[in-house]
């Protein structure tokens, strides 16, 4: 489509509302002609414009609280929802247009709830999965050799926690270098808390082991 045609277009699309809004205020100049008697016209007024309806109720000569005896209350709203089909809701006044409609509709509802419900199974399945994996780890690191433990990529990661908590110096005398990461005690070994730990100097340590 050339700039010419898209521009032809909008023109079209600006005179078409134009003539919708001259007919919609010659509607609105005409709405004391209606009677009660002629119910499709009043309940196109009523619902399908935005005649206020104290102009309605002026020309049909009632008061505007009792205009709802005389319309039609078996209008429905079309509702686009968000899973992108629409339901219909009956509506009960022209001031009442916005029902509360749910997300989905019932056979979209029914497929989403199916698809959380794998999703928690397989987030579960994930967990005990993981948590098997965890226990048999942790079984290993238990039960190996001290020495092959302190060569494990869990140790290394458990000891460069405790020296950045300990900010990089020996929790007894400040000092920097040759620090070590002292097991106070072996009862969590594998899952090892900040208390079970301390930072250590060379010489502190071996003073704490002669002391033992």
């Amino acid at each position: 489509m050339t700039r010419d045609e898209i521009f032809g277009l909008m023109k079209e699309i600006k005179a078409t509302e134009d003539r919708m809004n001259n007919l919609i205020e010659l509607l609105e100049d005409n709405a004391a002609s209606i009677s009660l008697d002629d119910k499709e016209l009043l309940n196109y007024f009523y619902w399908k414009t935005n005649i206020p309806m104290k102009n309605i109720a002026k020309g049909l000569g009632i008061p505007v609280s009792t205009i709802n005896k005389y319309v039609d209350k078996n209008t429905t709203i079309e509702v686009k929802l968000e899973c992108g089909h629409t339901m219909i809701f009956p509506i009960t006044s022209k001031y009442n247009k916005s029902p509360k409609a749910p997300k989905r509709c019932v056979a979209c509802d029914a497929k989403h709830q199916d698809e959380l419900e794998l999703k928690m199974e397989k987030h579960h399945e994930q967990f005990i999965k993981g948590h098997r994996e965890y226990v048999l780890l942790l079984q290993e690191l238990k039960s190996m050799p001290y020495t092959e433990y302190l060569k494990t990529d869990h140790w290394k990661s458990v000891r460069n926690r405790a020296l950045r908590k300990a900010w990089y110096k020996c929790s007894l005398c400040g000092n920097t270098s040759e620090l070590h990461v002292h097991h106070n005690n072996y009862e969590n070994r594998g899952c090892e808390k900040d208390s079970d730990l301390i930072v250590l100097c060379k010489n502190c340590h071996e003073k704490h082991h002669e002391n033992i």
